[in-house]
């Protein structure tokens, strides 16, 4: 049985848990841009056709769209907030201290979707450079997921902010 203690460090658990997922998919982004140097080094570079060029660029693009418009739509802290208060109540008899723990463990949920919609923007620049053996497609791929991770990495106001609202929360409780 978790304490509220426990509680009140949660959203701090939950920010470096953050950070080290969000550094490892940064750094995979690196990672492919190497296995496909190693991968391609000295491999005669192919035509690739405009079409599948075209489509591959218009759906990175889609994707980074619905990147955009899933943070502004499911993202805000009013959002966020309703979201931990209905599975908190659909759960049973929790104490009012541990909705933003609720909170916080959503706003990683969000996160890390975000996380992964922007770096899948770099494995289609790695598809592109694998079909056509040209380590050249990938780059701007990659250079638009590494900014939009670096756009959407871990705030430690966000956590902070979480912090906060989990001691006070639990100080109103204990009153």
């Amino acid at each position: 049985m978790k304490t509220t203690n426990d509680n009140n460090l949660a959203p701090d658990r939950i920010l470096m848990t953050s950070k080290v997922i969000w550094f490892a998919l940064l750094g995979a982004i690196f990672l492919y841009g190497i296995i496909c140097h190693i991968t391609l080094q000295g491999k005669d570079i192919l035509p690739l056709e405009k079409r599948l060029l075209f489509g591959v660029s218009v759906m990175a693009l889609t994707n980074f769209i619905v990147l955009i418009l899933v943070d502004r739509k499911l993202f805000s802290w009013d959002q966020l907030i309703v979201f931990a208060k209905k599975n908190i109540s659909h759960q049973g008899n929790f104490e009012d201290s541990q909705w933003p723990l609720s909170l916080a463990r959503q706003l990683l949920v969000r996160r890390i979707l975000l996380w992964a919609l922007s770096e899948s923007i770099a494995i289609y620049g790695l598809t592109l450079a694998f079909v056509s053996a040209n380590i050249n497609y990938y780059f701007p791929f990659a250079l638009v997921a590494m900014l939009s991770l670096i756009f959407y990495r871990p705030k430690e106001e966000e956590f902070n902010k979480l912090l906060n609202l989990s001691k006070r929360t639990s100080a109103m409780s204990s009153n």
